[in-house]
């Protein structure tokens, strides 16, 4: 999970978080989760929990309380929660992107969920609480990471925290200008991710212009993230207006 970075380090296709430090660490899926936050659900993800959990900032305990939770919330709310009694948690690891989750799907598969909707509010009852849980990690995860995403010789930055703190010296001096990355020639897009979609800051700019205007919004219009999905499995995105 962790990803250490050397001198004139080329980071390779695929996902990253970027915290304050500018560190980078490598992780399958962003979190807050990108699927959640477009679906308007604004708390802890099995996404989120796989990356507290491979960091050790969660026990498996806690981790198993946010799967928990989101798998009742989906039988609540995307089923028809009355006839709902035996368990079929098919649809639910497709919705919640387990395949990308290791320890997620470990824990399903090894802890098991089952029985009719009564028997999951008493099991949850005796785990730890997820509003507690929502109220100690989600605003760090929206808040102390920048989510970064490489595909050749393209690099996308999609900022998501509400706390006001100004990145701009984070991605320009501790990573794009930094001594630790390789990034001539690269083509950089930065934009702001929310519920509402996406709003461009730099789109594909090459960093000379994104160094003689560090400080500008060149775009406020909202976008429309796509996603092409390769041969490979490689997920490349591309964005339209709304």
């Amino acid at each position: 999970m962790k990803l250490t970075i050397t001198a004139g380090t080329q980071l390779g296709t695929g996902s990253y978080m970027c915290d304050r430090d500018g560190k980078m660490t490598s992780v399958r899926l962003h979190a807050p989760s990108t699927t959640y936050t477009s679906r308007g659900i604004l708390h802890l993800s099995p996404v989120d929990a796989e990356f507290l959990l491979a960091n050790n900032f969660i026990s498996p305990d806690e981790a198993f309380a946010i799967l928990m939770y989101c798998f009742v919330e989906y039988v609540e709310d995307e089923l028809d929660s009355d006839s709902y009694s035996v368990m079929d948690t098919t649809k639910f690891r497709t919705w919640a992107e387990l395949g990308y989750l290791p320890e997620m799907s470990k824990l399903m598969s090894k802890l098991g969920i089952g029985g009719d909707l009564d028997d999951l509010y008493s099991r949850m009852s005796s785990m730890p609480d997820f509003d507690e849980l929502n109220r100690r990690w989600y605003a760090v995860l929206r808040d102390e990471y920048v989510k970064v995403y490489v595909v050749g010789n393209k690099i996308e930055f999609r900022i998501n925290s509400e706390d006001g703190f100004d990145w701009n010296s984070v991605i320009i001096d501790d990573v794009l200008c930094s001594s630790k990355y390789n990034f001539r020639g690269a083509r950089i897009s930065i934009m702001r991710e929310s519920s509402k979609g996406y709003q461009a800051y730099f789109l594909n700019a090459s960093l000379s212009e994104i160094l003689e205007a560090d400080k500008i919004v060149l775009s406020s219009i909202y976008l429309r993230r796509k996603e092409v999905i390769g041969k490979d499995g490689i997920r490349t995105p591309y964005y339209k207006l709304k």
